[in-house]
């Protein structure tokens, strides 16, 4: 990795995908699937296949024990060209939170999902079973602090996105920093190899700076509410870990300090991209003018 960029969005909020664990039984044991193929036939059509980790193909994953999904359904669809897609959904295995914050699929046919507090599980696409997978350990407090800058506690804190490449698995955490008092994203780097071994072990490789401070008389007016970001995306052909924090709640001067790009979006359409100075001392559309001489 080369070097990360930050992208802060004003009126805009990035949100990871959320899955939610409804399931009321932990199911039976059944026998363990099969590895999928480490690499399938992709139709000419397709631009490219996934890459997953070379430790897919050594792992076995009968050293787990599995148990079915419960309320699993599947039917196939056609879109307008007549292509053919098969839709499955099932309820989640329970876990100590209330859904989990973020998926990928880790290796050929098997999903890792975990909750913001990283209690992960396997789920095997094809045999629509699951496995306990290794509980990773969050930089900062998920639970309610007696802080009244902060609505701290809860699935909005720990874990939010997640990103795969090469090797490693990289997971976005909002962090509750309760010795220095203040919030950022920390980006946690995860073996596969590691994690199809259940091993917990991360390595924290980004910290966004300033951590915002919670203390202040003037955040106790406005408290931060929610996470100060967590999506990630990944460039392979420039090598570059993208992190994207966006939470009105931090305010502009947050903005001014971290981003190197700012977006101003309004109604659900970007209206003005530019740097921190462009965006907050010359900015050139209207709407962008009216909402910064509203709140500055």
């Amino acid at each position: 990795m080369r070097r990360q960029r930050k992208l802060f969005m004003v009126q805009g909020i990035v949100t990871s995908l959320v899955i939610t664990a409804c399931s009321s039984s932990p199911g039976p044991v059944v026998e363990p699937p099969k590895p999928a193929p480490a690499s399938l036939e992709a139709p000419q059509t397709e631009p490219e296949k996934l890459e997953f980790s070379p430790a897919c193909s050594q792992w076995d994953p009968s050293g787990l024990e599995w148990r079915e999904l419960v309320d699993f359904s599947s039917n196939t669809v056609s879109d307008s060209s007549g292509v053919e897609v098969v839709l499955s959904r099932s309820s989640l295995p329970r876990a100590g939170a209330t859904r989990y914050n973020t998926g990928i699929e880790i290796c050929p046919g098997f999903l890792w999902i975990v909750t913001h507090a990283g209690e992960s599980r396997f789920i095997s696409l094809t045999d629509q079973t699951w496995s306990k997978g290794p509980t990773l350990e969050t930089s900062g407090s998920i639970e309610n602090i007696a802080a009244s800058g902060v609505e701290s506690g809860g699935e909005v804190w720990g874990f939010r996105g997640s990103v795969a490449s090469g090797d490693w698995l990289y997971l976005s955490d909002a962090v509750v920093d309760t010795q220095a008092k203040c919030i950022r994203v920390d980006v946690h780097r995860v073996a596969i190899s590691g994690l199809l071994a259940k091993d917990n072990s991360t390595t924290v490789v980004y910290e966004s700076k300033p951590c915002v401070d919670y203390t202040s008389d003037r955040r106790a007016k406005t408290p931060i509410k929610i996470h100060m970001g967590g999506a990630l995306a990944y460039s392979a052909e420039r090598d570059e870990l993208y992190v994207t924090m966006g939470d009105f709640h931090l305010g502009v001067g947050f903005a001014r300090e971290v981003a190197d790009r700012v977006v101003f979006m309004a109604d659900g359409e970007i209206v003005e991209v530019g740097t921190p100075n462009e965006i907050f001392d010359d900015p050139k559309e209207a709407r962008t003018k009216q909402f910064l001489a509203q709140i500055l």
